[in-house]
């Protein structure tokens, strides 16, 4: 028998149901030491052939129709809507943010990789989220006790500070590769500005005395912001809301170590430092209290204060370069406290 002939008789023999082919099979070995066994599992091996040739041809019939049917019979669904590569973030922060006592490194965490491709548009997403949130809030209290004339709640101001502290955070976060650059590139046309330090009533350093309240890892921040103010960079300067008592006045601020100090600009390069301050979430009532003390003390001094600058007074000018010399001493030496630094002394924050 030639191959085509047995090609054509095995797939003639295929087409056919199991039952026709045992048949067959029986036929072509009844000559042959074949065993009812042998031909129950060829049988048996036909059949499961068979089921799948009828599972084929069901497939080959559904496909079929399915090409078969008309366009408009085909149902229409919707576009399932692009996902939104930003809000993985936006959930794990909001998450963060509603647990009481969270702070900046907890969302550091969940933050995209600064050397990723897309990490300045994912921050400008972030930040712009934050920031509509920022703008409803206060838009919706303002709004709210304006028929009243009703102050915020205290609750309220710590959610609006919150947001606020978070948004600028981000940016200072964002940007701070940005800063480093910068850094590195000095400025050949920076001037050093005159500051004028706080004293009490009886004459102590009030912004030595505000250390007592801040912590060792907090100075070195604190004698770069007061560096800053030197050479009159205002990038972590911040104006103070012009609807409450600390109108005109500024703040430069260390978001990551909660660090605010406040200070009054007097014109001429002329700079008055009126305190520091450390504010959190939970002391946001406690640390406007304390500026707004400051801001008294200061405008009962401000006007002396302004004729001596005018004047170039030079004992003036001697004693408030030492005071500022002591204060940045302090804020580099081990030894706190040093001498001529009466302990006991309260500051007017306290």
């Amino acid at each position: 028998m030639s191959d085509q002939m047995e090609d054509r008789e095995f797939d003639n023999f295929i087409l056919k149901t199991a039952e026709e082919q045992i048949a067959i099979l029986k036929e072509r070995c009844k000559d042959f030491d074949t065993t009812i066994q042998d031909l129950q599992i060829k049988l048996q091996r036909l059949k499961e052939l068979e089921a799948r040739r009828q599972k084929g041809k069901q497939i080959v019939k559904k496909a079929n129709a399915v090409d078969s049917v008309t366009e408009p019979s085909i149902p229409v669904t919707e576009k399932t809507a692009k996902p939104n590569p930003v809000q993985p973030y936006l959930d794990k922060i909001h998450h963060i943010i509603d647990t009481d006592g969270y702070n900046f490194e907890q969302i550091v965490q969940v933050l995209p990789a600064k050397d990723s491709v897309d990490f300045t548009s994912t921050m400008n997403a972030i930040i712009l989220d934050i920031q509509k949130q920022y703008s409803f809030y206060t838009t919706y209290s303002l709004e709210t006790r304006t028929s009243s004339q009703e102050k915020l709640s205290e609750e309220e101001l710590q959610s609006i500070a919150n947001l606020e502290d978070l948004r600028d955070m981000l940016i200072d976060y964002r940007d701070e590769e940005k800063e480093k650059e910068e850094e590195q590139t000095p400025n050949q046309n920076e001037t050093s500005a005159v500051i004028i330090p706080l004293l009490s009533r009886n004459g102590n350093n009030l912004l030595i005395n505000d250390l007592k309240q801040l912590t060792r890892e907090q100075y070195p921040y604190i004698l770069k912001l007061l560096q800053e103010l030197e050479r009159e960079d205002f990038t972590h300067s911040k104006q103070l809301s012009a609807s409450s008592e600390l109108s005109g006045y500024r703040e430069l601020r260390n978001l990551t170590f909660y660090i605010r100090i406040l200070y009054k600009s007097l014109g001429n390069h002329q700079y008055a430092v009126l305190g520091l301050f450390y504010k959190n979430s939970d002391n946001i009532m406690g640390l406007i209290n304390s500026m707004e003390q400051r801001t008294i003390l200061f405008e009962t001094q401000k006007d002396r204060i302004e004729e001596l600058l005018h004047n170039q007074d030079s004992d003036f000018m001697t004693v408030m370069n030492q005071e500022y010399t002591d204060l940045k001493k302090h804020l580099g030496e081990e030894n706190v406290y040093g001498t001529g630094i009466n302990r006991s002394e309260k500051s007017i924050s306290g």
